[in-house]
Formats: structure tokens, C-alpha cells, sequence
């Protein structure tokens, strides 16, 4: 680097796909916690609504990094701020999910205590993955704005 004398804009290039690939790395590690999830979740009788609330939340997340990806492939920030918006979305299911599951936790079956906390693992590690897409778009905006927006309202 030193020898080459990069501009700004190449260090950014750097840094931006450097911490990338460190949030595809951890959402990787967020999927294994999931398969561990469904796996623990398979063996147990499903609710009536078919785990309906993480099938949701699985489709927005999917949605999200693939829309992250897109973006940084295509150096689109416009279209990385979209994605960021999804975030606060994803959030939000979060905490219904958490809050719905967690709810008389206490009087419930051993095996509903176990599928309820599963659920909740599983809709957190999802809920992270989400966290993951909004970092990869920061980093593109980084890239090609030079603004960190990572503690600031997006556009």
C-alpha cells in the first residue's frame, strides 16, 4: 500500500470489503445457529400457524442481505439505503416474536418451553443476520460517500 500510494478512496475500498466479508463471516455463523434451531424445532410438534412468524422474518431477512449484496455489487448507495431501512422492520417483528413467545413462558409444557425458546433463538440469529445486511450496506456507503452513517438517521 505504502509503495503504491493509494487514494482515499482505495483505503475505503479496502476497509469496506474487509469489514464486508467480516459480516457475511458472523451472518454465516448466524445461519448455523438457525439450522441448529430448525433442527431442535423438527423433532417437536409444530404450532398451528406453521412457525409463520419466522417464515416471515426468514423471507425479509433473505430479502435484505441479497438486496446488500446486490447494492455493494452494483455500488448503488440508493439502494443500500432501501436496505437499511429494512432493518428497523426486522427489529420489530423481533420484538413481537420475543414478546409473544416469552409470555407465559412460565406456565406453559416443557416441550412448548423448549419449541417457544427455540423459536426465539432462532428469530434472534435471524434478527442479527438482518443487523449483518444493514452493516454491509454502511460499509457501501462509506465506500462511496466517505460518511460513516452507522449512529446516524439514515437517508
Amino acid at each position: 500500500i505504502a509503495l503504491r500510494q493509494p487514494t482515499a478512496r482505495d483505503l475505503r475500498f479496502l476497509i469496506s470489503i474487509m469489514k464486508a466479508g467480516t459480516d457475511l463471516e458472523r451472518s454465516g455463523d448466524e445461519a448455523v445457529r438457525i439450522c441448529k434451531m430448525a433442527d431442535t424445532l423438527s423433532l417437536l410438534v409444530p404450532p398451528v400457524d406453521g412457525y409463520a412468524e419466522l417464515v416471515g422474518m426468514g423471507e425479509m431477512v433473505t430479502g435484505m442481505l441479497r438486496g446488500s449484496l446486490d447494492a455493494f455489487a452494483r455500488m448503488s448507495v440508493e439502494s443500500a439505503y432501501d436496505v437499511m431501512v429494512g432493518d428497523a422492520a426486522v427489529d420489530r417483528l423481533f420484538g413481537q416474536v420475543e414478546d409473544g413467545l416469552s409470555e407465559g413462558l412460565a406456565q406453559v409444557q416443557a416441550e412448548d418451553v423448549t419449541r417457544r425458546v427455540s423459536v426465539i433463538w432462532a428469530a434472534r440469529s435471524l434478527e442479527r443476520v438482518g443487523d449483518h445486511a444493514k452493516n454491509i450496506c454502511e460499509h457501501l456507503v462509506y465506500l462511496i460517500e466517505g460518511t460513516d452513517v452507522r449512529h446516524a438517521s439514515s437517508k
